[in-house]
C-alpha cells in the first residue's frame, strides 16, 4: 500500500468485513467518541449515528436471512427423514408385489436395503428419489397405484426443498456482502471520524486507539467479545 492509499482509501470497503462487523465497530466507535462533549465529538456523533440506525436495522433483516436459510436446511432433514419412514413403511407391499425379498424387482428398489433410503445424504437423494421414480413407473402395474403416487411424488418435492435453499443461500450471500447506501454511508461517517481524530491527534496511535477498536472488523475477535457478552451465544 502507498501513502496515497494510505491515508485516502477506504479501508472498510472490503466484501471481508460483513454489515455485522462494521456496524459492531461503529456503534463502539459513536459511544467512545459521544463520552467527549466539546467539539468536534458532538458533530461526529451526529453524523454518524442516523446512517448507523438505518445499518443496525438491515444486519437484523440480515439475521432474519440467516434464520430462513436455517429453517430450509431444517426442511430439507425432514424430507429425508420422511423419505426414510416411507420407504420402510411401503418395504412389505414392494416386496409383496414383486414377487418376494429376493425377487429381481425388490432388489431393484432397494439394492442396499432399506438403510440406504433413511441414512443418505443430502447430495445423493436426487439418485434415489429418481430410482423411485424408475421403479414406480416400470412397476406400475403389480404395484398398489397410492404406493406409486407417494413415491413418485419424493423426486419433485426433493426439487422444490432444493431450489428454496439454493435462493435461500445465494440471497444470505449477498446480503452479507452488498454495500447497501446505508453502508456505504456509515462508511463515509467513519472516515470522516477516523480523519479527524487524527486531525487533533497527529501520529499519536495510542489516542486512536481509545476510539477506534479496529480489532472488532476481523472475525476472530468480534467473535471473541460476542462470547464474552453471552457465553450460550454460538458465533456463526
Amino acid at each position: 500500500m502507498n501513502l496515497t492509499e494510505a491515508f485516502f482509501s477506504n479501508p472498510f470497503d472490503s466484501v471481508r468485513i460483513t454489515p455485522v462487523r462494521l456496524a459492531a465497530f461503529a456503534q463502539d466507535a459513536l459511544t467512545k467518541l459521544g463520552t467527549e462533549t466539546g467539539e468536534p465529538f458532538p458533530a461526529l456523533v451526529a453524523s454518524l449515528t442516523p446512517p448507523l440506525v438505518q445499518l443496525h436495522a438491515e444486519v437484523g433483516s440480515l439475521d432474519t436471512s440467516l434464520q430462513r436459510q436455517k429453517s430450509k436446511t431444517g426442511a430439507t432433514d425432514q424430507f429425508i427423514i420422511n423419505l426414510g419412514e416411507a420407504v420402510r413403511a411401503a418395504e412389505p407391499s414392494i416386496a409383496a408385489a414383486l414377487g418376494g425379498y429376493e425377487s429381481t424387482g425388490y432388489k431393484q428398489f432397494f439394492p442396499a436395503g432399506t438403510r440406504e433410503y433413511s441414512k443418505t445424504s443430502k447430495k445423493n437423494v436426487p439418485v434415489l428419489t429418481t430410482r423411485l421414480v424408475n421403479m414406480c413407473t416400470e412397476f406400475s402395474a403389480q404395484l398398489p397405484a397410492p404406493l406409486v403416487a407417494q413415491l413418485s411424488g419424493f423426486a419433485l418435492q426433493w426439487k422444490a426443498l432444493d431450489e428454496a435453499q439454493s435462493t435461500s443461500r445465494k440471497d444470505t450471500r449477498e446480503d452479507r456482502t452488498d454495500r447497501s447506501a446505508a453502508r456505504q454511508a456509515v462508511e463515509r461517517q467513519l472516515l470522516k471520524a477516523i480523519h479527524t481524530v487524527a486531525a487533533l491527534y497527529p501520529g499519536d496511535m495510542e489516542k486512536g486507539k481509545e476510539f477506534f477498536d479496529f480489532g472488532l472488523l476481523r472475525a476472530s475477535r468480534y467473535a471473541s467479545l460476542q462470547k464474552k457478552a453471552d457465553p450460550a451465544i454460538t458465533p456463526q
